[in-house]
């Protein structure tokens, strides 16, 4: 499914603050987000959906703008920011 970013605007929010652009999982590559909340675990991936130590990521190329929208989908998908029944 595309990302709709008129949709999905908490998404795209927490996305763009968190991104690291170039940070990737050691386990499947993905470019991961910082990790706000979680202590001791200062990445997500949102491919694997886990949290990371540093240690578990490496620094590679910035993501393409495909990988950018999957990136948006998956942290859609998993953490239901813009869902209006989730209470807050």
């Amino acid at each position: 499914m595309k990302f709709n970013p008129e949709e999905s605007k908490k998404t795209l929010e927490y996305v763009e603050r968190n991104d690291t652009r170039n940070r990737r999982c050691n386990r499947c590559g993905s470019v991961v987000l910082m990790e706000p909340t979680v202590k001791g675990y200062p990445y997500q991936c949102m491919n694997c959906d886990e949290n990371l130590y540093e240690i578990e990521t490496h620094i590679g190329e910035k993501h393409t703008d495909e990988e950018y929208e999957k990136l948006c989908c998956n942290t859609r998908d998993l953490l239901l920011l813009d869902d209006e029944s989730k209470v807050v």
